[in-house]
């Protein structure tokens, strides 16, 4: 033992070294956050500490491997090794802020190359700068520090190594539930995909739960146990009222608008609004003031809004889909055209899967487009085109279109995903910034911070919130009768307030 202890001393610098960038990294984030309190400061050092000790574990094994043929060569490769699990609990830090959202299950649950690309599309140079010269200062620093140290290795070297082994069955066995802001984000993330337990449907037990909740409501005509929440239809008509006869079937138009929700609506507290034409859309129009979403992530917002079905722990479109009605089927069963624009890839998120399922008879192929050379030109992002494009091409399409048919379009934006909005012509960039700028001023000083860090985000909802006013409008020009319902809603909203664990799910 005592000679395992003698080898291994040079790795002990280098894993205090990891130990104490982690927990400044870690203060850092709590410190920033809205509320610290006592409990929250020992969550997060009890977190870390398990967290930091286990993963000191794992790469004392590299360590251990990698010195039996060079002890310069372990040194460094665990240099390496400790300075990107400190990146990575960073990156995971960055998305927590940036959604609202621990990353969890989902990171193994979505195919790899979507999270290669949702990663890299908020990449930008200064981040892959940083986080090479990090590394490398971060080894160099490990290494002097380990061939200066005096650290008695055999007394240390023993109390660390107790404390490793100890850390390992906490690590395992503790859920990792703590403050969000204090918890480790790694050892959320590791036990969310490989410890927490996604058990198949108790059927007896849900079955139970069904009789249960039929006798509850004795007035639904329940049509099959199988589908409980599908019945026969007795609600009452209360918005045929608002709507004209027709003796012909009316088009139908939905639009969801990511990250569009109450928090940056034109019926908040403050009476600020990133969506003027929508506000004023909203006065002569239905409003659903407390529409709540079922996912907050884009994924489910598709089977959710055109299918009223349950999305699960990750999507209803993942896996084996049952069979199900929707918007779709239902209206292409009454003679409806079925459509789908969007700027994105419909294959990521597996909505291509769910939209084939429907029999749907036309999806735009905007994002192909996008990447040729020749439409270069058009205003795009990583993701596809922007907004104001996908409308104009999506307009040029529906004008051709036989008018005497019936149409269901739906048609989901793109640009507010990242928190900045990217257009060729500057002066544009420079109009929406500067507006965003002028509604913060007017905020309370207390609201102006939480808004200055999504500008991006609130600067693409106003150049949005322009695209969708001039789509409607040539929408109107193209079927002067009227004869058609728009329904405009979003995905989630952008959890300006992550306290209230329904705020994410808020939308309009």
């Amino acid at each position: 033992m005592k000679k395992y202890l003698e080898s291994i001393k040079s790795f002990l610098p280098i894993a205090i070294c990891f130990i104490v960038v982690m927990f400044c990294v870690k203060c850092f984030e709590l410190f920033t956050s809205d509320s610290v309190s006592i409990s929250h400061i020992l969550e997060m050092i009890f977190s870390n500490l398990v967290a930091s000790l286990v993963l000191s574990f794992f790469v004392l094994i590299v360590f251990n491997i990698i010195s039996i043929y060079s002890k310069k060569v372990a040194i460094y490769t665990s240099s390496v090794l400790f300075a990107i699990i400190v990146i990575s609990e960073i990156g995971l830090i960055f998305y927590h802020n940036s959604t609202g959202l621990m990353m969890g299950r989902e990171l193994i649950e979505r195919p790899f190359w979507e999270t290669f690309v949702t990663i890299k599309s908020v990449l930008h140079f200064w981040m892959i700068a940083a986080a090479i010269l990090f590394v490398i200062g971060f080894v160099l620093i490990n290494v002097a520090v380990s061939q200066s140290s005096r650290l008695n290795a055999q007394s240390l070297n023993m109390i660390m190594l107790i404390l490793m082994l100890v850390s390992i069955p906490l690590f395992i066995i503790i859920k990792p539930n703590q403050n969000e802001n204090a918890v480790n984000k790694i050892w959320y993330c590791f036990h969310s995909c490989f410890l927490e337990k996604y058990d198949d449907v108790d059927f007896r037990a849900a079955n139970k739960k069904i009789e249960k909740f039929k006798k509850l409501f004795p007035e639904r005509g329940f049509v099959d146990n199988e589908y409980p929440l599908e019945r026969v239809d007795t609600i009452a008509n209360v918005l045929g009222k608002y709507f004209k006869n027709s003796e012909s079937k009316p088009n139908i138009v939905f639009i969801v608008v990511e990250s569009l929700g109450a928090d940056i609506f034109g019926i908040n507290e403050y009476g600020y609004t990133f969506t003027p034409f929508l506000d004023s859309l909203s006065k002569h129009s239905l409003l659903w003031s407390n529409c709540i979403s079922t996912t907050s992530r884009s994924f489910g917002v598709v089977p959710a809004i055109t299918g009223s079905v349950p999305h699960g722990p990750r999507g209803f479109q993942f896996g084996n889909m049952p069979d199900h009605n929707s918007l779709y089927s239902v209206l292409k069963d009454n003679n409806y055209e079925t459509s789908a624009f969007y700027a994105g890839d419909f294959s990521f998120d597996k909505v291509y899967d769910y939209l084939i399922a429907q029999k749907i008879d036309f999806m735009s192929p905007f994002y192909e487009d996008s990447k040729k050379k020749e439409n270069k030109k058009y205003d795009f992002t990583y993701w596809g085109y922007q907004d104001k494009v996908m409308f104009d091409k999506s307009a040029e399409i529906i004008s051709r279109r036989d008018k005497e048919k019936s149409y269901f379009d739906l048609l989901i934006t793109i640009s507010q995903h990242d928190n900045r909005l990217k257009l060729n012509d500057k002066k544009k960039i420079d109009s929406y910034y500067k507006k965003v700028s002028d509604i913060i001023s007017t905020l309370p000083e207390t609201e102006r911070v939480s808004k200055k860090e999504i500008s991006g985000h609130l600067a693409s909802m106003l150049y949005g919130d322009d695209a969708i006013r001039d789509f409607v409008k040539k929408y109107s020009e193209l079927h002067q009768d009227g004869n058609y319902i728009f329904v405009i809603t979003g995905d989630h909203s952008l959890n300006l307030n992550p306290e209230n664990p329904l705020d994410a799910y808020h939308g309009l």
